[in-house]
């Protein structure tokens, strides 16, 4: 795998599956990022393995996932808030 491609390559090679992505590359319209390019790391077809390896490696910035029915990988950019004490 460790090979960067486009999105529209990985949705060609890994049909209808969940991937989790590293180095990704992504291009920033307004308040949204849409992923361009990464290396596959990891391919299966239950998200929740997917997700659960990606917090086992500590949610890395440069690490996402997704599913390859999507057209475009995009997500939209939160500004953080802070954090709130429980007691609040």
């Amino acid at each position: 795998m460790n090979q960067r491609l486009t999105w529209k390559e990985i949705r060609k090679q890994y049909p209808e599956t969940f991937v989790l992505l590293d180095n990704c590359e992504e291009k920033r319209i307004a308040d949204h990022i849409i992923i361009t390019k990464g290396e596959v790391v990891l391919t299966n077809e239950d998200g929740k393995v997917i997700y659960d390896e990606y917090c086992k490696r500590g949610q890395p910035p440069a690490m996402t996932f997704g599913h390859t029915h999507w057209e475009k990988l995009e997500m939209e950019e939160v500004s953080f808030l802070g954090v709130r004490p429980a007691h609040a």
